[in-house]
């Protein structure tokens, strides 16, 4: 495995302050056993610990893969669209595996397997794998994840969630011209880089799941999907309820706005669940309202059970 003038895989990794972790996240990288050039573009975003040291080592060891980035001002808290200028000024190859710097990659052929399907596959954009979730010291955690799907799945991201593990994924570069312009026309802030990026993709191909476990999710207690503050789990679930009313509406993907609305009740309620109950019996009575059919939801009484006749946080 080796970088090319030409890569075929670009592997974009962004970090910020991840020095617990990055050293399992760069062996999964440099441990890939492939028969075609990639490179390795790992942006870190002014980290104030020693992530940067640490990556700066891997380049030392390995100068013919890495293409880093290291900032000395933070972007993420300037709001500048840091995967937005990786995907389109530094990113050259024909695919793009993303990858953060607190997850990692377990299988080797990952790639490979990938880059496989998709170049025999034209009418695929994207592959996804499957994963284990993990906590913060690589222990493996017992969660039931999405079931996952192949073929033209747009509506499923309305109708079910997003099947998408971001570490996981592989697909086609052409569409980021594209969504670099999309995004612009969304007339609000986005909280989250993949569920858009699916979305839109979706639009221009189909979906290939593999169930192989290549990559381990890291669930940490606080991230951009995971937070003890109520306020920011709130404004990031409310947030991909606009997005996908954006798709909807901006595309006739022809799905009711009750569907998106009753799913976003649904979701509130069972995030609300590990914080007050106050809390949790707002959500659950407003989305009642709103949507009575939410009291034949199985999962959300048993919820409304634990949290208040038992008093127990979920």
């Amino acid at each position: 495995m080796n970088m090319l003038s030409q890569p075929l895989v670009s592997v974009v990794c962004t970090t910020y302050n991840h020095e617990l972790y990055i050293r399992e996240c760069l062996d999964g990288f440099v441990m890939q056993r492939t028969n075609f050039p990639i490179e390795i573009i790992v942006h870190d975003d002014a980290s104030t610990d020693s992530t940067a040291a640490i990556v700066k080592e891997y380049e030392k060891k390995h100068p013919h893969l890495f293409n880093n980035i290291y900032r000395t001002e933070n972007w993420y808290s300037q709001g500048k669209d840091i995967l937005g200028y990786l995907f389109t000024q530094k990113a050259r190859g024909k695919y793009i595996a993303l990858c953060e710097g607190d997850d990692y990659w377990t299988d080797p052929l990952k790639l490979q397997k990938q880059v496989f399907f998709l170049e025999v596959n034209v009418d695929y954009a994207l592959v996804y794998t499957g994963v284990q979730k993990v906590n913060s010291n690589s222990e493996p955690m017992v969660r039931n994840m999405l079931k996952s799907v192949s073929g033209n799945i747009t509506k499923y991201f309305f109708t079910q969630g997003n099947p998408v593990v971001t570490a996981t994924v592989c697909f086609r570069s052409k569409y980021l011209l594209g969504y670099g312009e999309e995004i612009k026309k969304i007339p609000f802030g986005l909280k989250m880089g993949d569920l858009p990026l699916w979305i839109y993709i979706s639009l221009h191909g189909k979906f290939k799941y593999i169930e192989d476990k290549t990559t381990s999710y890291r669930i940490l207690s606080e991230s951009a999907s995971h937070s003890k503050s109520k306020e920011r789990v709130t404004s990031f679930i409310a947030n991909t309820r606009d997005i996908l009313l954006y798709f909807n509406n901006q595309y006739e993907i022809g799905i009711p706005e009750s569907v998106i609305c009753k799913k976003y009740y649904g979701t509130l309620i069972r995030n609300m669940a590990s914080f007050g109950r106050k809390d949790f019996i707002l959500s659950y009575f407003d989305g009642v309202k709103y949507y009575p059919s939410l009291l034949l939801n199985w999962k959300l009484l048993l919820l409304f059970f634990i949290r208040i006749i038992l008093g127990k946080k979920c």
